[in-house]
C-alpha cells in the first residue's frame, strides 16, 4: 500500500535551530522565528505535525518578534513619543491597539520611551535654536504630546532663551538695501513663524532698530535700490497707463506696498522730476 501524502493543510516541524536570542521552527518549507518565551509555553519538536491554530500562532509569534525587534533598533537610534513609535508600528507591521500596547509596555515602564522628557528635550533643544513655546507646542502636538507636561517655569526659561537667540539672528536676516518699514515686516515676519508672542517680537524689533547703525545700515546700497525701484514702476505705467491721475496714485500706492515711506516716495518723485509734465 502506497502511503498517502500530506494535505497542504498539514504544518510539520522539520527542523529547530537556535537563532540569537530565539528559536527558528522550520515547517514545511517556510522559517518562522520566535522568541525563547514563546517556543518554552509550548512543546515543539522535529517530524511534529501541527493543528492549523497552533500554526497560526507561531506565525503570529514570528511576525510580533519582527515588530520587537524593529522597535528596538528604532528607539536605540532616536527619541521618539509613545504616538509616533505607535504610529511606526502600526503602519510597517499592522499590529492591533493590543499589540502595540504589549509590546511598549516594557519600554514605557523603564522609560525608555517616555513622552515627558521627550517634550523637556524637545523644548530645550528648540529653544536654544531661537524657536519660542508657540511654535514647539504645535510642533509637539503634531507629535501627539502636550507642551504641557513640561513645567511653566521651564517653558518661560526656554522662551527666554530663544528670545536671546532671535536676537542674534537678526543681522542675518535683515535686507538692508529694502526700505525700513520693509526690514521691520521681514523681521517680524521672521519672528512671528519662530513662535515668539506679540509683546516680545515689538521688544525685540524695537530694540533692534533703536541703533542708528541698524537703521541707515548700507545707506548708499538702500538709496540705489530705492531709485531702480521709482524707476522701474515709473516706466513700466509710463507705458501702460495712459491717465495722469491714476499713473501717479498707481506709482505711489506701489511704492507703499514696497515699504517706503510716503515722505520717501514724495522725495524720489520731486527729486526724479517725475509726473512734472502730466
Amino acid at each position: 500500500m502506497s502511503m498517502r501524502k500530506p494535505s497542504e493543510k498539514t504544518f510539520k516541524v522539520i527542523e529547530i535551530k537556535l537563532a540569537k536570542n530565539a528559536i527558528t521552527l522550520i515547517i514545511n518549507n517556510s522559517s518562522y522565528t520566535v522568541s525563547n518565551s514563546f517556543f518554552t509555553d509550548d512543546y515543539y519538536y522535529p517530524n511534529k505535525v501541527l493543528s492549523a491554530h497552533e500554526f497560526e500562532e507561531i506565525k503570529k509569534a514570528d511576525h510580533l518578534l519582527k515588530a520587537q525587534q524593529y522597535l528596538e533598533r528604532t528607539i536605540s537610534l532616536k527619541r521618539y513619543t509613545e504616538k509616533e513609535i505607535s504610529d511606526k508600528l502600526l503602519s510597517k507591521f499592522q499590529l492591533s491597539t493590543k499589540d502595540i500596547i504589549d509590546l511598549l509596555k516594557p519600554y514605557l515602564d523603564a522609560n525608555i520611551i517616555s513622552d515627558k522628557d521627550y517634550v523637556i528635550d524637545y523644548l530645550e533643544t528648540k529653544s536654544s535654536l531661537g524657536y519660542g513655546s508657540a511654535f514647539i507646542a504645535e510642533q509637539l502636538k503634531k507629535k501627539g504630546v502636550d507642551i504641557r507636561l513640561a513645567t511653566d517655569d521651564l517653558i518661560d526659561k526656554c522662551d527666554v532663551v530663544a528670545l536671546n537667540r532671535c536676537r542674534t539672528l537678526l543681522n542675518k536676516k535683515d535686507q538692508p538695501s529694502k526700505p525700513l518699514m520693509k526690514r521691520k515686516e521681514i523681521l517680524t515676519e521672521f519672528l512671528y513663524r519662530r513662535g515668539l508672542n506679540r509683546e516680545d517680537i515689538n521688544k525685540v524689533i524695537n530694540e533692534y532698530f533703536s541703533s542708528d547703525e541698524n537703521i541707515n545700515i548700507n545707506r548708499e546700497s538702500y538709496d540705489k535700490q530705492l531709485k531702480q525701484t521709482a524707476e522701474k514702476y515709473y516706466q513700466s505705467l509710463s507705458k501702460f497707463e495712459s491717465d495722469p491721475y491714476k499713473r501717479k496714485n498707481k506709482f505711489i500706492k506701489k511704492m507703499l506696498n514696497n515699504g517706503y515711506s510716503l515722505q520717501e516716495v514724495y522725495d524720489i518723485i520731486a527729486k526724479k522730476g517725475y509726473f512734472t509734465n502730466d
